[in-house]
């Protein structure tokens, strides 16, 4: 396996994890009523939009990186 693949899998498999993680957090929050289980929920939410974002940023930034060097 190529270590571009790799490194795309690897990061993408995190990201996944982070995700769920994020899901399951939400869905907890979303059952109890205090001012702190809604602030979880909110960035919860936000970074549902804001995790794969960046993680598109990133692999862009490093596979630019590399392009140049060659």
């Amino acid at each position: 396996m190529k270590k571009k693949n790799f490194l795309k899998r690897a990061a993408a498999i995190i990201c996944i994890l982070f995700l769920v993680g994020l899901y399951l957090c939400t869905l907890i929050c979303s059952f109890i009523q205090t001012e702190f289980a809604r602030a979880l929920l909110r960035f919860s939410v936000a970074a549902t939009v804001i995790v794969p974002v960046l993680l598109f940023i990133f692999l862009k930034a490093i596979e630019r990186m590399k392009n140049s060097q060659s």
